[in-house]
């Protein structure tokens, strides 16, 4: 047995077939009409305690937050981006006058308030997070200065909390509230909150201008941060196995989707690549997801210009997600593993490979975790997580509650399993 314990997931290709996986409707997909999954026994996985948390770029800021309370932050959010409009039947103003009567009193403080308040949405993933926990979540940053950026209610690109203590923001005297003017000398005006999110996602160099200024129309402000993950683990693992003869498989084991989750499995397949490695598997399982835009970007490297997923917010408006043109394994046999706590950024990769016909997927029913958080930044320090969206794969599967079905399902890690049929 190797180190990670994989003997063999072996593709005997004959490219003049096509193979058909069982429930998949990709008939055309050139893989093998032979597919041999034999001895294989990987150690458990663990599933993430941070499935929940999906995008750390806010939708909105409070441009002026000595004017605002936490508590008045949290319910403004709330009431604006939740994506049940209804707040579970509740009268959200009504809400507001009942908490607020009770912080003014002081027969509650406002952290309780908040807490109370979330509780009656009856959302699991919805909560408020203690400073040490949103400090914690640096480690999905891709911006890696140690800010969060979004548009203010003006719909100007601002940073929306107060910077992460000692980052390279705070030390350069940055705070929750400065408008970002420019990026690299690209003005703001001219992106979203997701084509920020793509800049940074391909954004690979240690430093970044910014110019930032204390309003719209004040004096600008030229600033050069440093980038620092030096803290983010490494999320990943892989290996080369050649246990059968003549065949050399690229095994990827993804333990979360962090920052720099992309960056380290086009590194693996890199050099899988440059050991002979021509077949590849994904193993996802027990990855209870991570930051979306690194799930993006991951899916990015195994196809060019595809819908990754559709994002649908609460009033049913819908952003698709495509895959850049920076793919660099675009025809090698892929197989994604996947099982109960696959979840959440897991369910949008390995929907998005499933639905463009560009892997296999193995193992059972993913866990069904379709919905997505925003991170917010409140002025006292703690964080707001706030379900705002779902996820769609391609083809429109509702991934909440009903999960990614795999084309060849197994209850064993060990797997022998032998399709052989033709188009």
């Amino acid at each position: 047995m190797n180190r990670l314990g994989l003997t063999a997931i072996v593709f005997y290709l004959n490219l003049s077939h096509a193979f058909v996986p069982p429930k998949s409707p990709c008939v055309s997909m050139k893989l093998s009409d032979h597919v041999k999954i034999a001895n294989i026994d990987l150690k458990p996985v663990i599933a993430s305690t941070l499935a929940t948390v999906q995008i750390l770029f806010s939708l909105p800021s409070f441009a002026n937050e000595n004017s605002v309370s936490a508590f008045e932050e949290a319910w403004s959010y709330t009431n604006k981006f939740y994506i049940d409009k209804s707040h579970n039947g509740n009268d959200w103003n009504e809400v507001h006058e009942r908490f607020q009567k009770d912080i003014e009193s002081g027969r509650s403080k406002q952290t309780d308030a908040i807490t109370e308040m979330l509780k009656l949405l009856g959302d699991k993933y919805t909560r408020l997070v203690n400073p040490s926990i949103y400090r914690s979540l640096t480690k999905f940053d891709i911006v890696g200065v140690g800010m969060l950026l979004a548009p203010n209610q003006d719909g100007v690109l601002a940073v929306s909390a107060k910077p992460m203590k000692d980052s390279s923001a705070d030390q350069n005297d940055i705070e929750k509230g400065d408008i970002v003017l420019e990026i690299n000398g690209i003005p703001t005006k001219t992106m979203n909150a997701f084509d920020v999110i793509d800049f940074f996602s391909n954004y690979d160099q240690p430093t970044i201008q910014f110019t930032v200024a204390k309003s719209e129309n004040g004096v600008p402000r030229k600033v050069v941060l440093r980038r620092e993950f030096a803290e983010i683990s490494n999320p990943i693992e892989f290996e080369m196995d050649e246990s059968i003869a003549g065949h050399k498989v690229g095994y990827i084991k993804l333990k979360e989707f962090n920052a720099i989750v992309a960056d380290k499995v086009k590194e693996a397949i890199l050099q899988l690549k440059a050991k002979g490695a021509d077949e590849f598997v994904l193993d996802l399982r027990g990855n209870g997801g991570g930051a979306f835009q690194s799930a993006l970007n991951t899916a990015g490297l195994f196809m060019n210009e595809k819908v990754i997923t559709n994002m649908v917010d609460g009033e049913g408006g819908k952003v698709t997600f495509k895959s850049s043109k920076d793919a660099i394994l675009l025809d090698s046999p892929l197989v994604v593993w996947i099982d109960r706590k696959s979840a959440s950024a897991s369910e949008v990769l390995s929907g998005a490979l499933q639905d463009n016909c560009r892997a296999v997927l193995i193992g059972k029913r993913s866990f069904g975790k379709g919905l997505i958080q925003a991170v917010y930044g409140l002025m006292d320090g703690s964080g707001l997580i706030l379900t705002v969206a779902r996820y769609e794969t391609p083809k429109g599967t509702n991934i909440q509650g009903t999960g990614i079905l795999p084309d060849i399902e197994t209850n064993s890690s060990k797997l022998n399993h032998r399709v052989d049929q033709s188009a």
